[in-house]
């Protein structure tokens, strides 16, 4: 759901290729997502086969409450770290995720 809320509005391929993970069991999870009502699909006007998702409304709110919750996680956490380590921490991080992206570029 993040995926699709930071981009707005996706196909099931893009999603996949994105997530890294295959078509049919993200178009299963869509499905599931369509049926609660969290993302709504429209078909490209040039291109019928392929189809957008994006958030409902009610999507939007439910993956900003997830965010919320792991924002706060990740600050109860924090807690447990000394103070003067947390630059530190948040550099590694940051390393660490650019590797992630690096990766993922490389293999897409």
């Amino acid at each position: 759901m993040d995926e699709l809320e930071s981009s707005g509005e996706m196909t099931i391929k893009q999603l996949s290729i994105s997530l890294e993970l295959d078509q049919s069991t993200l178009s299963r999870t869509a499905d599931e997502l369509f049926k609660s009502g969290l993302v709504e699909r429209s078909e490209k006007q040039k291109d019928r086969r392929y189809t957008n998702l994006r958030l409902t409304e009610q999507g939007r709110k439910i993956s900003g409450s997830i965010n919320s919750i792991w924002n706060n996680v990740y600050i109860d956490i924090f807690k447990f770290i000394p103070g003067d380590k947390h630059s530190s921490v948040i550099e590694s991080f940051k390393l660490f995720a650019a590797a992630l992206r690096k990766n993922h570029e490389r293999r897409v």
